[in-house]
């Protein structure tokens, strides 16, 4: 006799349909995201090298193995002129002698240029899977071609430490074409034994496209963790805005983003006046609404380069001016976002400090805003002070 489901258990299937549902969706969502294509690795790049940074020997390491991987590349190009499975004819040489040059001159270039950028990540990955083809497509047999096709899982691996999940999908289902290409080259040209090919097919197969795949997954979720524990520890959690410490990694980032770009880089200091008074009359619980209400809007109505809650009733924000006659009035706006009501009769005090992107230094612009929110305060709270960056 079948025992009927109960309800409790029915909520909770419909609980994981639901869960199912909103992960589905969530998938979905990330593939058709056309804005997230377009930047696709940028963001894991950007960590990547930051966390190597931390551990510089880890550069040197990708270099040293890029460098190893690029000079092999060539000794097996040279290798294979000489097998009967390689190129036949002047063209078919003349390629792959063209390629293994190319294969010298990247590995030099890996050796005394700076590390490159997103860019030259990108174009490093696309240059390794297509050249690897055209040494491929050079050999007169499948099953050499198959062979040579195994080291896309390489540029699989660099992709994956570097690009991103979205980067290796591209990657996997240009291996996969590669491969099918060859499978369906070799099944008409009849030019070796079906069962061979596939055979050799399988296994391209499994370290082209499984393994890396595999391989981007942990890396992915290892990645993610350690982004939202980062970004924990750099964000105030009544206000959602960063802390202190966030304040100052997002300075170093914005001031190398900055240095060129012309105009100007202020620091605002906004604190609040009665704070402790609304605390102390209302209780906290209003004393955190106005500090969380305070930050978002700040967040929201300021186009600020960085916004943070730097202590107890204090704020900073960090913007790029292209012209330095705007910082009153943006300062004004600022003091515009304190929240408040009938009950909550909240001010804000306003210190503000620029100085030219190309040479401003934020440490520096954030004391004087700090000595001259200082001044505001003494002045009776309520206002703004400006002071020239040095």
């Amino acid at each position: 006799m079948q025992s009927r489901p109960t309800p409790d258990s029915r909520i909770d299937a419909g609980g994981r349909a639901a869960a199912r549902r909103r992960g589905l969706g969530a998938a979905w969502s990330a593939l058709a995201d056309g804005a997230e294509w377009r930047q696709a690795g940028r963001s894991e790049f950007r960590f990547a090298v930051r966390a190597m940074t931390e551990w510089p020997v880890c550069l040197v390491a990708v270099r040293f193995v890029s460098v190893g991987a690029c000079a092999g590349l060539g000794v097996a190009g040279v290798v294979l002129l000489w097998l009967p499975t390689g190129p036949h004819g002047v063209v078919g040489r003349s390629v792959l002698v063209v390629l293994l040059t190319v294969s010298v001159i990247v590995a030099a270039l890996w050796g005394i240029c700076p590390f490159p950028g997103w860019r030259g990540a990108v174009a490093y990955a696309v240059w390794g899977d297509l050249t690897i083809l055209g040494v491929a497509l050079t050999l007169s047999d499948p099953r050499a071609q198959l062979v040579t096709v195994i080291l896309l899982s390489a540029v699989g691996t660099f992709v994956a430490g570097f690009l991103g999940w979205r980067a290796m999908l591209l990657h996997c289902g240009y291996c996969a074409a590669v491969i099918l290409g060859i499978d369906a080259w070799a099944l008409c040209a009849r030019s070796a034994s079906g069962w061979s090919v596939y055979l050799v097919s399988g296994v391209a197969v499994v370290v082209d496209v499984l393994m890396p795949a595999m391989l981007q997954f942990p890396v992915e979720v290892a990645r993610r963790s350690i982004v939202a524990v980062t970004r924990l520890s750099n964000r105030d959690p009544l206000t959602g805005l960063l802390n202190r410490r966030g304040l100052r990694s997002a300075a170093t980032y914005i001031v190398a983003r900055h240095r060129e770009s012309g105009g100007e880089l202020a620091v605002i200091v906004v604190d609040l006046d009665r704070l402790k008074q609304v605390n102390d009359e209302y209780g906290h619980i209003r004393g955190d609404l106005v500090l969380r209400e305070t930050g978002r809007a700040l967040a929201e109505r300021m186009d600020a380069l960085a916004a943070a809650r730097t202590g107890g009733d204090e704020f900073v924000l960090i913007v790029h001016l292209p012209d330095p006659a705007d910082l009153p009035a943006v300062a004004d706006r600022c003091a515009g976002c304190v929240f408040g009501d009938d009950q909550l009769q909240v001010t804000a005090s306003v210190g503000a400090a620029h100085a030219p992107a190309v040479t401003a230094d934020l440490d520096v612009l954030q004391r004087l805003a700090d000595d001259s929110m200082y001044a505001a305060k003494r002045a009776g709270g309520g206002r703004r002070v400006i002071a020239a960056g040095r």
